[in-house]
């Protein structure tokens, strides 16, 4: 991926690309994350030019800033009786979906009431965690996918139409509301952007949206050996220990080696949310902290899930701080 070239080479998802080029009737091609060459430069050229764009972030920053001033009211309303929410994972994907339909689809759609049960969250959550541990399955174990359609196949694809037909019926309401709503250039959802686009084809446009936003839930993966690496001595001094400022510009921490830690990976091949993410990221941690003192009540244990995820439920306390 770090190769100066046209079309980069980044390792499909061998599975997700045999079962969606199986489904001509949703699909005509693998999908963004997996294609390469011509067709993929072809998704990237026509599909991420709303996504990255710094007029589309930029116009979203006050919807997202009250996404998430409601998703602090959402932790005080999960709170029990000693400041801790039981299980934080499960309403940060509540706004992790929140805000990505909010950019995507230029609307809200209530995953943050604190009166919201929210099953259709739950529901793409699960189908999303599913995807991923049928993904890993896949990757790690014999590939016998590819004659007879195993377990983790099965629930490839029970996840994939799950994903596909909730995003889809999300897509056709939001088109619906807004055949009558003139729309602000300044703040147009990415999904519009999307449906002008000519030189694509109408399936596309469609599995780019449904991969955008569940990507809210849980991000794209890009596979790279950093676990080990990131807690080896020779890449970073002090591996084992919380110390954020060591990736400040010209810190004096050495050494230092942020080149293992990529998330969103690298160049041409860069994940198209990094901006959106880092901007609401930012924006929820400067108001939690302003609002709250945060105590991890466990030790976070993490497993495989083909990326790394917290094992069990995460139990984190917050405290109101008091106002001056």
């Amino acid at each position: 991926m770090k190769l100066n070239t046209k079309y980069p080479l980044r390792p499909p998802q061998d599975i997700i690309s045999h079962y969606r080029l199986s489904r001509k009737d949703r699909y005509t091609n693998s999908g963004l994350v997996n294609e390469q060459g011509r067709e993929w430069e072809k998704l990237r050229n026509s599909l991420t030019p709303g996504l990255m764009s710094s007029k589309t972030i930029n116009g979203f920053i006050s919807s997202l800033n009250t996404v998430t001033d409601d998703f602090v009211e959402l932790i005080k309303d999960q709170r029990n009786e000693n400041d801790t929410v039981v299980s934080f994972e499960e309403i940060a994907c509540r706004f992790g979906l929140e805000s990505t339909c909010m950019l995507v689809l230029g609307r809200r759609m209530n995953f943050l009431k604190t009166d919201s049960t929210s099953e259709l969250t739950k529901k793409l959550a699960k189908a999303v965690r599913t995807h991923f541990l049928a993904t890993r399955d896949a990757a790690y174990g014999l590939p016998t996918w590819k004659y007879y359609a195993n377990a983790a196949y099965k629930n490839l694809i029970q996840s994939e139409e799950t994903i596909y037909d909730i995003i889809s019926d999300l897509i056709d309401q939001t088109i619906q509301e807004n055949k009558d709503v003139a729309q602000d250039e300044a703040v147009e959802a990415v999904f519009q952007s999307i449906l002008r686009e000519k030189t694509l084809d109408p399936r596309d446009k469609n599995a780019a949206i449904v991969d955008f936003i569940a990507a809210g839930i849980h991000t794209t993966v890009v596979l790279l050996h950093t676990w080990l690496a990131g807690l080896n001595e020779e890449n970073f001094v002090h591996a084992r220990q919380l110390i954020p400022e060591r990736w400040l510009e010209n810190s004096s921490y050495e050494p230092h080696s942020p080149h293992l830690v990529k998330p969103f990976g690298y160049g041409r091949r860069i994940c198209p949310g990094k901006k959106f993410v880092d901007q609401a990221l930012q924006l929820a941690i400067a108001k939690i902290s302003r609002a709250f003192q945060v105590r991890a009540e466990d030790e976070l244990v993490l497993k495989s899930e083909y990326i790394m995820a917290p094992q069990g439920p995460v139990r984190i306390s917050f405290t109101d701080i008091p106002e001056t």
